[in-house]
């Protein structure tokens, strides 16, 4: 993973040096990703018995 984290990174540099970007913004995405398992193991649940917790 930090491979393609370090390419796609370079990629989106050399984009915005030839577009005139002069600044790139970043944010850190983990807690939606925890956000989204939690929903998606909620809708299991829903699924699997019918009911919310």
């Amino acid at each position: 993973m930090r491979d393609i984290n370090h390419v796609v990174s370079k990629q989106i540099v050399e984009f915005a040096k030839e577009n005139g970007v002069n600044a790139v913004g970043m944010e850190d995405l983990n807690k939606v990703r925890d956000g989204m398992k939690r929903e998606i193991r909620k809708m299991w649940f829903i699924l699997v018995t019918g009911h919310c917790a």
